[in-house]
């Protein structure tokens, strides 16, 4: 479960605790009890106004260990404390460390003196007045974060109306007692009772739905219980989307009726409520009843639809469908409308004021709820989006290559792994060659683990896989509609890859009507959707790779020189295979080993004999043909030792045959770069590499020459050049 997961589960976890409690303390406790398993917590605390004077007294208290500084009741004036802080800018207040906070020093020094070192202090808001101060520490400095912090506030929201529903029973407790003694105003009681038993059972309702269908009916189940409507409704107002839009609420006895049973009716046990969400949504620049409500936020009674204010489209609704008077109460969370729910009558002026209060204390509770079913909607949206769009993200996720399975010890290979770690470190655009099967996704993959970007996603896109009319589509998006076939929009591979890297493989395969854009991101890490005209910026590392030669594409008019240019940056070649076969063993032995657990069998040993073999053999599909001859040959194997004759039928395939046929030339060149070496570069003298291959300086000129032998940037290097590379 993801954090953001968590926390609404928490939120649930606060309101089914704390509805449930009767008194202030119950309240307190029951939260308290929710915090110490989400946050470190030593000490939490209740201040609230000291009715004989200026500050602030401990209401509530819990401290792991007792402390005679820190009890209940004590009295904490206003002026200097961080209760009066928090009372008066109505913010919260995050001290990280006790003993820094000189403005404090009143508060804080009690605090250490308990030996609490951090803490938090949050405002209990009730309808815009401060009812309390929840104050939370620890004995760790810095035990909080500003996140915490949020989290705080947001868990003090639901602290505050369970404790302002907790006072009010309390306070109906009172006035109760009070009644049955004067055996006055007895019907006011009743209606206090029912109204706190609807608000209970309302919390009950609400408190476990994380579908807007589940909440409507429910809230308009308990409501029906106590206010008396033929309709109800609820208005969402969506200020991002400038939209508005209606829900209707119907009986299930008569679903094609905009009423509920009936006239003044409650609905038996066997009614239920069922939420139809038609084709009604309207610009809010057209809505003036979402206008009157962003800016009022406040109860709107009307009781003659026919006389009173109109609201275009609502009243219009409303009047068609034979309703009179309407009650419309906002959804109000941290000063932002999320829309209200409306009740509507068929008799005029139904509904009067007398119930205000009451049904904006329902309101807090019900707008809080309302937040989260769409805060959750949104998050489980945002996870199905990311299923169909980044399926194969998922897929890379899922794979066994890694960094760890760039295996061999050839000095070609340690040059290139230090050239991708140079490189990793920058943004530079990286261009990887090399023929088919030389590992140049996993140097690819090298880069983006060892650069600053390894947290965000590596994404990557084979060219030559995806038709030619879709590239552009899968590059870079498109919007609906675009073309036959695009009834959403999808977001392309460069966005998904903001903020971390892409890997191109096979570039040259790119047609030249898509290199152009590709050219922009290069220079200008922007472009537009297929279908849109909207400009999308992103910051992406672009590395891409090729086993063709671009350069000779660019002369022969098939591939842009500007954009060549741009992906040369700082190019990394990867030699075949049969050019290093240092590497030839250690492969064998990983790949060995891999197959072997893969397949179930011990295989713990290689004769010489297919060492020999597989050493000798040219591999002309590279390092991916030398797993596929290993894979073959692990299956073919019965006993502990993996024997020529296991990977003899691969080797001797027509394929090979040909192969081993030019290897003659591959074997006198590999012969001379040794001498060379070991001669330190020398070529001449009676201790150069000439005398010891028993030739002419000259005629090992010529050879070096022909086997495109040449120095590699130091003078006593030398290097074998692909023809990709040969001037």
């Amino acid at each position: 479960m993801s954090s953001v997961e968590q926390k609404y589960q928490a939120f649930l976890e606060m309101a089914t605790a704390t509805v449930s409690k009767l008194d202030p303390d119950g309240v307190f406790h029951a939260a308290v009890k929710l915090l110490r398993r989400l946050v470190d917590l030593n000490y939490a605390a209740v201040l609230i106004r000291d009715p004989e004077g200026d500050g602030f007294q401990i209401q509530m208290l819990e401290i792991d260990a007792p402390n005679p500084v820190l009890t209940k009741y004590v009295k904490v004036p206003r002026k200097g404390s961080i209760a009066g802080w928090v009372y008066e800018h109505r913010e919260s207040l995050l001290i990280p460390d006790f003993g820094n906070s000189e403005q404090f020093m009143l508060s804080t020094s009690k605090l250490m003196q308990g030996g609490l070192r951090s803490g938090c202090a949050v405002p209990l808001m009730v309808r815009g007045r401060v009812a309390g101060i929840l104050s939370i520490a620890s004995r760790q400095v810095n035990a909080y974060t500003t996140e915490e912090q949020t989290f705080f506030e947001e868990v003090s929201r639901i602290v505050a109306l369970a404790y302002d529903n907790a006072t009010t029973y309390e306070q109906l407790k009172r006035v109760s007692r009070k009644l049955e003694q004067d055996n006055f105003a007895l019907q006011e009681k009743v209606r206090l009772e029912q109204q706190y038993q609807l608000i209970l059972e309302l919390n009950n309702a609400i408190a476990s739905h994380l579908n807007r269908e589940e909440l409507f009916r429910s809230l308009f189940r308990a409501l029906h219980r106590y206010v008396t409507f033929d309709a109800a409704s609820v208005v969402l107002v969506e200020e991002v989307k400038r939209v508005v839009r209606l829900f209707v609420v119907l009986s299930a006895d008569e679903p094609r009726h905009i009423q509920l049973g009936g006239v003044h009716h409650p609905p038996t046990a066997a009614d239920d409520f069922n939420v139809f969400e038609p084709q009604l949504e309207f610009p809010l620049e057209e809505d003036t009843l979402g206008q009157y409500l962003i800016q009022h936020k406040d109860i709107v009674l009307i009781s003659d639809l026919r006389t009173g204010p109109r609201f275009k489209w609502f009243t219009d609704i409303y009047l068609k469908e034979g309703f009179l008077s309407v009650l419309i109460v906002p959804l109000i969370v941290q000063e932002r409308l999320l829309g209200g729910f409306n009740f509507a009558s068929r008799e005029a002026h139904h509904f009067d004021n007398t119930d205000r209060g009451f049904l904006r204390q329902v309101a807090d509770q019900v707008a809080i709820a309302l937040r989260n079913v769409l805060a959750y909607e949104e998050i489980t949206r945002l996870k199905n989006q990311l299923k169909e769009e980044n399926v194969y993200l998922q897929e890379e996720i899922k794979t066994e290559q890694n960094f760890e399975e760039i295996v061999g010890q050839s000095r070609q290979l340690r040059k290139i792994l230090r050239g991708a770690e140079r490189v990793a470190k920058t943004d530079s655009t990286v261009l990887i060659t090399g023929e088919t099967g030389t590992g140049k996704e996993l140097i690819a993959r090298a880069i983006h683990d060892l650069s600053p970007r390894k947290e965000r996603a590596f994404v990557k896109v084979n060219c030559a896989a995806i038709p030619m009319g879709l590239i552009e589509s899968e590059l870079f998006g498109h919007e609906k509609g675009a073309f036959t076939g695009a009834i959403t929009r999808k977001n392309g591979r460069f966005e998904l890859a903001d903020g971390g890297s892409i890997f191109l493989d096979e570039i040259g395969e790119v047609p030249k009507d898509v290199q152009s854009k590709l050219l922009r991101v290069l220079q200008e890490h922007e472009f537009e959707r297929v279908g849109g005209n909207k400009t999308i910026k992103v910051d992406v590392r672009i590395v891409a790779a090729t086993n063709r030669d671009l350069m000779a594409m660019v002369q022969g008019g098939e591939f842009r020189q500007d954009l060549y240019y741009r992906l040369n940056i700082f190019p990394l070649h990867l030699p075949p295979l049969r050019d290093r076969r240092d590497d030839i063993v250690p492969l064998v032995h990983y790949f060995v080993h891999r197959h072997s657990l893969r397949f179930n069998k011990d295989i713990t040993k290689i004769s010489a004999k297919a060492i020999e073999a597989l050493e000798q053999y040219p591999w002309p599909g590279n390092i991916r043909e030398l797993e596929n001859v290993i894979e073959r040959g692990v299956i073919l194997c019965e006993g502990d030792t993996l024997e020529l004759k296991h990977v003899a039928t691969a080797l001797s395939s027509p394929e090979g045959i040909q192969a081993k046929a030019k290897t003659l030339e591959d074997l006198e060149r590999e012969h001379i770069l040794r001498t060379l070496e070991e001669t330190g570069g020398v070529i001449g003298g009676p201790r150069g590499a000439a005398a010891r291959l028993g030739i002419n300086r000259t005629t090992l000129n010529s050879r070096m020459q022909k086997l495109g032998i040449r120095r590699s940037g130091s003078p006593h290097q030398f290097t074998a050049v692909s023809p990709m590379e040969s001037p």
